[in-house]
């Protein structure tokens, strides 16, 4: 049982992050052909206004990586979170 919902729950944050990253992709195309307005704070870091988007991206695909691994791997952490104390 704990199997299946830990896959559900993969597979819910895999389509979560899905849309986090169709998000970023707007946009970043959005920022790219219409041009952004450059970012308020005086960090070069953020002076970019293509960083969040990035960063909302590569963070969305770092989601689906875990989740992937969540799905396919669901088996053997339920097994990890549910051992026995009796060995």
């Amino acid at each position: 049982m704990a199997n299946v919902l830990i896959k559900i729950l993969g597979i819910y944050l895999f389509f979560h992050a899905i849309s986090s990253f169709s998000f970023a992709l707007f946009l970043e195309l959005f920022g790219f052909f219409f041009g952004m307005p450059p970012s308020t704070t005086k960090d070069s870091a953020s002076s970019s206004s293509l960083t969040y988007p990035l960063a909302y991206g590569l963070g969305a695909i770092v989601a689906m990586a875990v989740c992937i691994v969540l799905i396919v791997k669901s088996r053997k952490i339920a097994e990890f979170l549910f051992k026995d104390d009796d060995e």
